[in-house]
């Protein structure tokens, strides 16, 4: 009898060593790992058919924003973080965006907080993104228009 329980106590341990092991792996070393390979794939090209949704090909004039820091919808302590870069052709609207950039900052960290970590980890939503976070930033805009929004860096940790 006090052996089948030594047996049952050793096995108990040793899943217990698995368990936390594997979880120790998966978050220092898979995740980083899968991220690493999502950012050598690169953005999808340009003259791609989503080219004309999300504005000219014309390189245009690049704003670069404040990182975006914040806690995902349901996280348990997760932190988002992510660089962008909008893009416009027109001098009136770099202006208007630095005169408008705290309200830019709040509707894109108004967004981005109403998505979960697997929303956020979905890579394939990504230019769904974009493309409705120009369109509220170009909802406020007098002078005119965001053609294009860049990721420059995106980490979930």
């Amino acid at each position: 009898m006090k052996s089948n329980m030594n047996l049952i106590i050793i096995i108990v341990v040793i899943l217990l060593i698995d368990i936390v092991g594997g979880y120790i792996i998966g978050k220092k070393v898979l995740v980083p790992y899968s991220y690493e390979q999502e950012m050598t794939m690169g953005e999808p090209d340009k003259a791609s058919s989503e080219a004309g949704e999300m504005g000219s090909e014309e390189p245009g004039i690049p704003v670069q924003l404040e990182p975006i820091n914040l806690n995902p919808a349901n996280s348990a302590g997760e932190v988002f973080s992510c660089t962008m870069t909008l893009i416009t052709q027109d001098e009136t609207v770099v202006a208007e965006l630095g005169e408008r950039d705290s309200q830019v900052i709040d509707i894109i960290l108004t967004y981005l907080s109403e998505k979960s970590i697997m929303e956020l980890n979905d890579v394939s939503k990504r230019q769904e993104y974009r493309k409705d976070i120009v369109e509220r930033i170009n909802s406020v805009l007098t002078n005119g228009k965001v053609t294009s929004l860049y990721i420059t860096q995106w980490i979930i940790q």
